[in-house]
């Protein structure tokens, strides 16, 4: 029966984007993060990251995504990154798990200590792109574009975009395919040498995210609205949906990852407690014995039929309660 339900969303799906075209996601790509299983860069480039601190493979948004504990130990660590200076566009998945508000929670950090290029920071009610840049050829000036006032709340995906756009002259904030912020700026990025990090701004500092990060994608180019808007809507139009547990929510929906089979579960998959009490069952069975016309203490075929009537408030001839 999942499988069914599986199979007509996905039917669904495609006939709604029937006359979707697919832009050229692979443009300009320089590291693709899907964070299945590994920090393997799916782009094509080479660029794999390294794990450190024991992170752990979970349910993402599609497949897996890299749960962060919130150890000053716990980064991807990814060297020899090529150097961006222009336009630049970051792409990622999060999901958040108490956040400490007195931290930046570092999605993606370029650089060390007193030394990062770009950082996308974000916390429950404020999304901000870093950025290191040169001034005249030397030295560097700071900005951060920060979109306030947003909400962002823990065990919910959130879709982050952040896209330096020096062409135009502009920094751009996307939250779930909506642009929420624009910074005006023109001066390149300073230059970059240092490794790129996921999950902290860098080891050993007290600043680290707390929560899954998944899907990352890192460009030389700035995105286009309507490119960020199709890599939001990327994890609806991937018809791959696993259900690990077997409880019928499918992972990109399941809070709980290892309900015990055959549990009943609510519709975030997590286990539910009993929902009628002693009391309540036995109000029930007495009102259905209300429909015993013969009181033979059972529940005939016909008194059944009845019974659906009167609860869809269909007019029948026989109502003990009329």
């Amino acid at each position: 029966m999942n499988e069914f339900k599986v199979l007509l969303l996905c039917l669904i799906i495609i006939s709604l984007n029937i006359s979707f075209v697919s832009a050229d996601l692979n443009y300009g790509l320089i590291g693709y993060y899907p964070l299945n299983g590994n920090a393997y860069d799916s782009s094509g480039n080479g660029y794999d990251g390294t794990e450190n601190g024991g992170i752990e493979y979970v349910n993402g948004i599609i497949g897996q995504g890299a749960k962060f504990d919130g150890s000053i130990t716990e980064n991807i660590k990814i060297d020899k990154f090529p150097e961006i200076k222009h336009n630049l566009t970051i792409s990622t998945w999060v999901k958040p798990n108490n956040f400490e508000f007195t931290k930046n929670n570092p999605v993606i950090t370029r650089g060390y200590k007193d030394e990062e290029i770009y950082t996308l920071w974000v916390d429950y009610t404020k999304i901000t792109l870093m950025l290191n840049l040169m001034l005249n050829g030397e030295g560097s000036d700071r900005i951060d574009c920060a979109a306030e006032e947003i909400n962002i709340n823990d065990n919910q995906f959130y879709h982050i975009v952040a896209i330096y756009n020096y062409d135009y002259q502009k920094i751009s904030i996307f939250l779930d395919g909506d642009i929420v912020h624009e910074c005006s700026y023109d001066i390149p990025i300073y230059s970059q040498s240092e490794p790129l990090f996921f999950g902290s701004s860098y080891p050993g500092d007290d600043d680290y995210f707390k929560g899954i990060i998944d899907e990352i994608r890192i460009y030389n180019r700035a995105l286009s609205d309507k490119e960020v808007q199709e890599l939001f809507h990327e994890p609806t139009n991937n018809c791959t949906f696993n259900d690990s547990d077997n409880d019928g929510v499918i992972d990109q929906f399941d809070d709980c990852e290892k309900t015990p089979q055959n549990s009943w579960v609510n519709k975030n998959g997590c286990r539910g407690e009993l929902r009628y009490t002693q009391e309540q069952m036995n109000h029930v069975i007495n009102t259905m014995l209300d429909w015993d016309k013969n009181k033979d203490g059972k529940i005939g075929l016909v008194e059944s039929i009845n019974i659906l009537q009167e609860a869809a408030g269909v007019p029948i001839p026989y109502s003990p309660y009329k």
